[in-house]
């Protein structure tokens, strides 16, 4: 983390938008890739999500499914706050001396041996950082993003930039509304 930037009060999520696999010819897109995570290999793209702690997506990037998660934490950190909650993903000592130097929290849960109070404070950290979760839930289930239907990560960025914004609208429509209709 770079020592001008301002401290950021940010939540990141990323999820994998898997199955860009076969079209007619039954070929697979040249620009996706695939990655595994634990014993499963997924091929396709990921959405990198920041959010305010409120629950609304303020940056969003893709990479192919290779593409680490932390590679895109720069790109994501913008805003005021002094806060910095994200999952294990993202945690680098480094980072954590530099934000604490600059005078800010940094909330990432720990991936160092587990103890007690490690795994409480993991805990705690994460009933935060769930909110940054919460667009993949309307996005992927409600509105139907869970694969990649086109070829080429540009169409599908574009399709996963309209599906995050509609997605804020669906979780402020109620305080849209206007009282009484």
């Amino acid at each position: 983390m770079c020592e001008q930037r301002t401290l950021a009060s940010v939540v990141y999520a990323t999820s994998r938008i898997v199955d860009a696999t076969k079209n007619a010819t039954k070929t697979r897109d040249p620009e996706m890739r695939q990655t595994r995570k634990g014993k499963s290999w997924y091929f396709g793209m990921t959405c990198h999500i920041g959010t305010d702690p409120h629950g609304l997506v303020h940056t969003r990037t893709t990479t192919d499914a290779a593409q680490s998660d932390s590679s895109q934490r720069p790109a994501l950190v913008h805003g005021m706050g002094d806060t910095l909650p994200a999952d294990k993903a993202y945690y680098k000592e480094s980072d954590r001396a530099t934000y604490v130097e600059l005078g800010g929290q940094y909330e990432v849960n720990e991936r160092r041996e587990r103890t007690p109070e490690r795994d409480a404070r993991n805990r705690e950290r994460s009933r935060v950082r769930a909110v940054g979760e919460h667009p993949f839930l309307v996005v992927k289930v409600l509105w139907g993003f869970a694969k990649a239907r086109d070829r080429g990560l540009y169409k599908n960025t574009g399709r996963a930039l309209a599906a995050f914004a509609l997605a804020n609208l669906y979780r402020v429509r109620y305080r849209l509304m206007t009282p009484g209709t």
